[in-house]
This record gives structure tokens, sequence and C-alpha cells, in this order.
């Protein structure tokens, strides 16, 4: 892991930037800080996925940083004036702390950058105190300006991929701003417009869509190894996820009653569309999406009215490589072109 500190004051207008990268070792307290406050801001449930909007000038500062691990001091500063430039005096002055650390749960990404500002705090700390008689007691003195433990909260942070990216996935970021959920004030506005230059990733109707397309997709390619009846079994509860408000990605997969190994396969595929691990139903997209099942191979295409389909498909099963189906079809006819 590489990281540098540098002080933004928006409030007194001074900026003090270092020309060094802070020492540590691999397994120094230090390291194990920023390894600390990474983990515990990734796996917050605030976190949202984002990508850059194609104006943001902090993205080419960014992948600078993330490829070019030798300019890693100069590019930082880069960062932390871009911060300054982006905050005013409504916005908490305090440290900056930029990393560049990889992940083992991603072996295939090199280096990831990570953005975490330190808004500091006084504290206090206990203190023996003593009179000379044999008198002993504990006194609390306060300290001034001490950043967060990794213990806390950060308020505000950025954990930004490669780019152009080396897996592939759809987002740029992940980004925890405590100030941003439902507010248009401010400090709410810098961090992630201003600054990132970045916007939210999907909404729900998009995180809809990507849910069933994907969910279906996962299914089709397990059929072979789980077999029909389980496949369809998972196929409606897809439909059944999606009358709900909201879906919780990692409970439905933990539900599911199949091997794990097939469990990860699914997960990974949602992984992929929808990052964040869980979105808010479009009730619209979802009743839109439900609403007909569509099969095709080789030229030949079926479209089934999914509340129809167990009165039609009384039977499918596989045969040397094929697929034989038992439809049950009133007043079949041949439509004229």
């Amino acid at each position: 892991m590489n990281a540098i500190v540098h002080l933004v004051d928006s409030v007194k207008a001074d900026l003090t930037l270092s020309t060094r990268e802070l020492t540590m070792g691999k397994d120094s307290d230090l390291a194990e800080y920023f390894q600390d406050h990474i983990r515990n801001s990734l796996c917050d449930p605030s976190t949202r996925t984002a990508t850059f909007a194609k104006d943001s000038k902090f993205a080419p500062i960014a992948n600078t940083a993330i490829t070019s691990p030798a300019k890693f001091v100069e590019t930082s500063k880069e960062i932390a004036k871009h911060l300054y430039k982006s905050s005013d005096k409504r916005i908490s002055s305090g440290a900056v702390a930029i990393c560049l650390y990889s992940s083992p749960q991603e072996p295939k990404v090199t280096r990831f950058l990570a953005v975490l500002k330190l808004d500091p705090a006084d504290g206090f700390h206990p203190v023996e105190k003593n009179d000379g008689k044999g008198n002993v007691w504990v006194e609390f003195e306060k300290v001034e300006d001490v950043v967060p433990s990794s213990r806390e909260k950060l308020l505000k942070c950025a954990f930004i991929r490669p780019r152009p990216k080396e897996v592939a996935m759809d987002y740029d970021m992940v980004v925890l701003d405590r100030q941003s959920a439902g507010t248009t004030n401010e400090p709410a506005k810098f961090f992630m417009q201003k600054f990132l230059g970045a916007e939210h990733f999907g909404d729900s109707s998009d995180m809809t869509k990507k849910f069933y397309s994907s969910g279906v997709k996962a299914v089709e390619m397990l059929r072979p190894a789980i077999g029909n009846q389980k496949a369809e079994d998972i196929r409606k509860l897809i439909d059944a996820a999606l009358t709900g408000k909201s879906v919780d990605i990692g409970q439905w997969v933990g539900n599911l009653t199949v091997e794990q190994t097939h469990k990860d396969i699914i997960a990974k595929a949602f992984q992929a569309v929808i990052p964040d691990g869980s979105f808010d139903v479009d009730e619209n997209i979802a009743k839109a999406m439900v609403k007909k099942r569509t099969f095709r191979a080789h030229g030949f295409q079926m479209t089934i009215d999914a509340d129809e389909f167990d009165d039609i498909v009384k039977q499918r099963t596989e045969k040397d490589g094929y697929d034989e189906i038992i439809l049950h079809i009133p007043d079949l006819k041949e439509v004229a072109r």
C-alpha cells in the first residue's frame, strides 16, 4: 500500500501539500489503520456505486494515479488541489489521505485508488495524576485535531477502479458520502458532483431490468447442471422477488436451495451488474419484465404469457443434447405473413 496525506483548510484558505509518502511498513499500525478504514468503508451499507460524468475533471487525474504509481506523490497533490478548489468555507476542513491499494477479492485488478477525507475533532485522553502524598487519580486532558479512529465511520470517501477497466464492470467507483442522502445543500453536492464529477450508477428501473435479465441468463446457464425442475423453481423466485419493494441480493441468493457452487455463480452474475448488492424495485418495469417468457434457439422463438406458462409447458426434458418440450396449446393456428 502507498499512502500520502495533505491538509485542506477551506475555512482559512490554506492548503498544505506533502512532498513525500507516509513512512510505513506492510504490517505497521499505520498501514493497518488505512486498511481498516478502506475495508470498513467498502462494507458500509451506505456506499453506492457511481460512474464518472463525461466532463469530470477528476477522472483523468485518478486514472494517472492508478496507472502511473511512479508519479503518485505529484498526482496526489493534484487530487488535493482539486479537492481544495471544489470546496468552500461551508465545507469542513481536514486531512485528505490518498492511497493506492490492492484487493485479494479482485486479484485481476492491479491497484485501486482510495480518497479518504479525515475530518479531525477534539477529544480527550486519560492522564494519571498524583499529588505526591499518596493520592492518585485520573483526569481527562483535551487533545485537539484528532483524526477518526479506525472504529469510527468516515463521512466521505471514494474508491476508484482502473480506467480503462481491467475487468468487466459497468461502474467506475464506490462512493461513501453520508451527507448526500436526500439533501441538496452545498456539503452534499461538493464531494460527489464538484470534486469527483460523478453520478450514481443506475436507477431503480435500470437495476430492476438488470436483476431480471442477469437472473434469467444465470438460470439458463446452470439449467444442464441443476436440472429443469430446480431451474424453474429459481425462475419463479426471480419473478416473485420483483413483486416486493426491494431486493437484497445476498439474502435472495442465500435462500436458494442449490449447491453453494451454483449460488456463487448466480451471485457473481448479479455482482457484475448490481454491485451495490441491493436495489429498489421499479413496480412498472417489474410488471413488464415478468409478464411474458421468451425462448429462442436456431431461428426458433416461443413467447408465452407467464401466468399461462405452467398450463402450456407440460414437460421439458433433455435428450441427446436436445430439449424435448410437450406443449398443451388450445386453438393453435399458423399466422399468415
